[in-house]
């Protein structure tokens, strides 16, 4: 996985970009399961956290995996699905975890998942916008590019979106489908973040990507 370094390299940069433009909402895929973009999301937004006077929000939108709400402890009975249906408000559900300036919204009921109407819905991008004004950071942890419709409608509404790859398992081309999906909604792509690498890999490997 990413170590302590390379997460801190991570969150330098998106300080970076956000000094050069808003840099609130940012959304961690990859192409396939078990790259790990749930462990590269909960260690960006624990670093982010890390500063003073800074507010950041853990959305778990992972509707292939969600079990964030194990990690942290906390119930998945409501959650962003809930809110996207009206049956909930965001206020009553986000939770403080143990982790300094750290929130955490979990998914909520997997029946949600796969409702399209919710997706498709103009409170998708009125939510994000919503928790935009509350944190200086939210940070999304969601399915696939290659596996769901689910991030398709997340992806054009983020400040920003990293493509994890997994060293010695994603495939070129594999990678290569999940950055022209990113592409094809418009997504503004920040860069790629090279996961659970044993040993030195030149970047050049993943530049055509």
């Amino acid at each position: 996985m990413i170590n302590r370094k390379e997460t801190e390299g991570l969150r330098n940069k998106i300080i970076e970009f956000n000094s050069e433009g808003p840099l609130c909402s940012i959304m961690i895929t990859g192409s396939i399961p078990g790259e790990g973009c749930t462990t590269v999301s909960v260690n960006l937004a624990v670093s982010l956290a890390s500063s003073e006077d800074v507010n950041v929000l853990l959305i778990d939108a992972n509707s292939q995996n969600s079990d964030l709400n194990s990690f942290f402890n906390v119930s998945n009975q409501d959650g962003l699905w809930e809110i996207l249906s009206n049956q909930v408000d965001s206020s009553k559900i986000i939770q403080k975890t143990t982790y300094p300036n750290l929130s955490f919204l979990p998914s909520g009921n997997e029946d949600t998942f796969n409702n399209k109407a919710v997706l498709e819905h103009g409170k998708y991008k009125n939510i994000f916008t919503e928790l935009g004004s509350r944190y200086d950071y939210v940070v999304v942890d969601s399915s696939p590019m290659n596996m769901t419709s689910c991030s398709h409608f997340l992806a054009p509404l983020m400040d920003g979106v990293f493509l994890v790859v997994q060293a010695g398992k994603t495939r070129r081309q594999v990678a290569a489908s999940a950055k022209k999906r990113l592409d094809d909604v418009s997504a503004n792509i920040m860069g790629v973040v090279l996961n659970k690498r044993k040993y030195e890999i030149p970047n050049f490997i993943y530049n055509h990507l």
